[in-house]
């Protein structure tokens, strides 16, 4: 049996795609801690200049520019300890909420570990130092004389002026941008949530059946999978059941290739194309709320003693056929001539923003 290895947790099969967004989350991230130091240096600074004949008082009565220094850096890192422990006790709050809701892909299971703390860490000490240093150095570069007199604690306030219009202007540009990319973000989350599935995910319930181990083949199996789905049709609340070998959103698929009819060289050059293929039972398209949108349905008659047939969605057969109408129409399949007896809507099988594929559905038939 072919075994396939993937990497464990959020990467994947999908790991360029979650890498991508948690990079672009991120992103978003810092330019946030940039435009709220911007903020807090630009506060700092007309503290600064608020307290400058106190700052001047301090330095006429022995006290050092250094130690002046210090005190605006300690102030300043403990304000950002502050913010950062405040940042870390919300992002574990809205992880539990995060991991209580649920997700196409099912629950999530983020947390905040070791890592996460460190990291936050060096960020406050960081950001704290950097811009906690341009009012400590307003403080170190002043005149205390002239301060005393004006209350300026620079001796050239047209700098000042200058810097921190330089910071409002960051502010201004890094918030211009965070909210164009929140728009943009909101745009894109509203169109996946309004994209059209091709199936119906409310209200339905899965249960994982592995049939491997029955001893019964052939007939005697396909019997059992349908007395398996008549009983659960009759428990009350249940308005329709059906099976199929893989549900959307779970990974492992891969395309499958499709040869036209008269094709004795099965070489892969000869494909015409290569489908999703699902294997399914009578009930499936309703159960799964997916609307066929001509032909029928595949029955419990239709075995191996039958003409093998299949259901394929509109991209198949817009891609194999063009506008000639799709019922009836032939292809192979895993060396079977097959018939289409009905086509079905496009939806998303692999990932929520994938393109329209091409996926064709087969009956459930004897093994």
């Amino acid at each position: 049996m072919p075994l396939r290895l993937i990497h464990p947790g959020l990467q994947g099969d999908a790991g360029d795609v979650i890498r991508g967004f948690l990079y672009s989350v991120a992103g978003l991230a810092l330019l946030v801690l940039v435009a709220a130091c911007a903020n807090l240096a630009s506060l700092f600074a007309a503290r600064a200049a608020d307290r400058s004949r106190e700052l001047a008082l301090r330095v006429a009565l022995g006290a050092s520019r250094w130690r002046l220094v210090r005190q605006l850096l300690t102030e300043a890192i403990v304000l950002s300890m502050l913010g950062g422990t405040a940042g870390l006790v919300i992002a574990g709050l809205l992880l539990r909420v995060l991991n209580q809701s649920l997700s196409p892909y099912g629950r999530l299971a983020a947390s905040v570990d070791a890592r996460v703390y460190l990291a936050a860490l060096f960020l406050t000490l960081v950001s704290a130092l950097l811009f906690g240093m341009i009012p400590a150095r307003q403080v170190s570069q002043s005149s205390p004389l002239q301060a005393m007199k004006s209350g300026s604690v620079d001796s050239t306030p047209l700098r000042r002026f200058t810097l921190r219009d330089l910071l409002l202007g960051a502010q201004i540009a890094i918030c211009t941008l965070l909210v164009t990319a929140s728009l943009v973000a909101v745009r894109g989350m509203v169109r996946m949530l309004h994209a059209p599935l091709g199936f119906q995910p409310q209200g339905a319930m899965l249960a994982d059946i592995d049939l491997s181990e029955m001893e019964q083949r052939g007939d005697a199996l396909l019997e059992k999978q349908k007395a398996m789905l008549e009983a659960v049709q009759r428990i009350p609340g249940v308005t329709a059941a059906g099976a199929v070998n893989r549900v959307p959103f779970t990974g492992g698929l891969r395309g499958v290739p499709v040869f036209p009819p008269g094709t004795t060289d099965f070489n892969l050059n000869n494909s015409v194309l290569a489908p999703y293929v699902f294997t399914m039972s009578p009930g499936y398209l309703e159960a799964a709320g997916t609307r066929l949108l001509s032909g029928r349905d595949v029955s419990w008659h239709d075995t191996k003693t039958t003409p093998y047939v299949a259901i394929v969605n509109q991209t198949f057969a817009r891609k194999m056929w063009g506008e000639t109408p799709a019922i009836g129409q032939r292809f192979i399949l895993r060396d079977h001539l097959t018939e289409v007896v009905g086509v079905a809507e496009d939806g998303k099988y692999y990932e929520i923003m994938e393109p329209q594929q091409p996926v064709g559905v087969s009956a459930v038939i004897a093994n």
